[in-house]
């Protein structure tokens, strides 16, 4: 969508090799999520950790995130594609809920969250 579009767009007001997983991106590819946005998902615990990552906890996610220098994640509508929209809403209610994360930008079509 393009509230998706200019949510990517957005990330380019983030510093220079900012790090930021994209939890459903597509595991096959190599790319950089926007801009100069680096994500890894060639990495095969990166590649292990999404296919569960609606599995885990808030907890487990800020661990995996935080040993890997990880700044920021994304929850986009890919989710919705891979594990359903309750699943994906639980995930984001739980991230929400948690406290160890803040939204640093929201549009419908994808969330941003900071790794505190």
């Amino acid at each position: 969508s393009n509230e998706e579009l200019q949510s990517y767009i957005w990330l380019k007001t983030l510093p220079v090799n900012t790090k930021v997983f994209g939890f459903c991106s597509d595991t096959s590819s190599k790319h950089i999520i926007g801009f100069d946005k680096f994500d890894k998902p060639w990495d095969n615990n990166n590649m292990e950790f999404k296919d569960n990552v609606i599995n885990k906890t808030p907890s487990d996610i800020k661990s995996f995130l935080k040993s890997r220098d990880y700044d920021y994640f994304i929850i986009d509508s890919t989710c919705i594609n891979n594990f359903g929209i309750n699943q994906t809403n639980n995930l984001i209610n739980q991230t929400l809920s948690s406290n160890l994360f803040t939204t640093a930008h929201q549009t419908q079509g994808m969330i941003l969250f900071k790794v505190l």
